[in-house]
């Protein structure tokens, strides 16, 4: 009867303790929102530092879909850049550079940032996939 009851108790503390760790784990559009914080630091950063076409390329293959990355290149006609929305890059706008998970919209994000604190918001919305147990971006708005 001892041993039960023992036995029964240790089964609920391990129980709990399992549950308490799975109530610590992130949630995926968490994860998704710092893997995002990540791509665009890296790619500021790197553009900002004046990366060549071929560093560039390294950063885009790591963090975009081969499908968005070959649509990219085939606009010729493209006057911005279209992670940034914009022609220039700064690590300035990474100090206001900002991620959300749009409501209602499977795998959708709202990147912005600004070039001085009180300035008007660029916004890119971005939608990611999974390939290969990784986030992707693979369409830019």
């Amino acid at each position: 009867m001892k041993k039960s009851i023992l036995t029964a108790a240790l089964a609920v503390v391990i129980l709990s303790m399992g549950n308490s760790c799975q109530s610590k784990k992130k949630p995926p559009e968490d994860e998704a929102k710092q893997w995002l914080k990540q791509f665009y630091t890296d790619y500021i950063t790197a553009c900002s530092k004046g990366a060549s076409n071929e560093e560039m390329a390294v950063i885009e293959k790591k963090y975009c879909t081969a499908a968005l990355i070959k649509e990219i290149k085939s606009d010729e006609e493209m006057d911005v850049n279209p992670y940034l929305n914009a022609q220039d890059c700064d690590t300035s706008t990474l100090k206001t550079l900002q991620v959300e998970k749009v409501p209602q919209q499977k795998d959708q994000y709202k990147v912005s940032y600004k070039w001085s604190p009180d300035g008007v918001a660029t916004t890119i919305h971005v939608t990611l996939v999974r390939q290969q147990n990784e986030y992707k971006i693979n369409k830019l708005q």
